[in-house]
């Protein structure tokens, strides 16, 4: 479960002891702790049974964020992502073919006619880069 507000409490003094309390989201968050490169590293550095978890939080954490999602962009974290993808040490099962799948589009209802339909569920493609790198590269299958 992610938390939608962080507390971060800081302590100084000016005349005596004072609390300065700001809520924060996780999302804002993350440039403070090294960025999206910081997830992508944690994504290859973890056990291939929770790869799927940090591909959800990379997933999460660029969902709606520009900050984030133009910081992924510029790191080259689709390659990173696929390159991950390619290696022994990551199996792709249906879990992992779920997340690549929902990051590169979006559930929609049997009325859009621009449609693709994989599973009985009908989805539009709204992120071209990532389904080309990480959904139709041949190498990762």
């Amino acid at each position: 479960m992610v938390w939608n507000r962080v507390l971060i409490e800081t302590r100084f003094n000016l005349t005596g002891a004072g609390t300065i309390r700001s809520r924060c989201s996780i999302k804002d968050s993350v440039m403070d702790v090294g960025g999206m490169s910081t997830f992508v590293y944690l994504a290859a550095r973890v056990p291939s049974s929770s790869t799927c978890i940090c591909l959800r939080l990379i997933r999460s954490l660029c969902s709606q964020h520009t900050v984030n999602f133009s910081d992924f962009k510029q790191l080259r974290g689709y390659d990173l992502v696929g390159k991950l993808l390619t290696t022994d040490q990551c199996i792709l099962d249906e879990d992992l073919i779920d997340v690549l799948i929902m990051s590169c589009t979006l559930s929609v209802g049997d009325i859009n006619p621009m449609r693709a339909s994989f599973g009985g569920s009908s989805y539009l493609v709204t992120n071209g880069a990532g389904l080309s790198t990480l959904c139709l590269d041949w190498r990762i299958w």
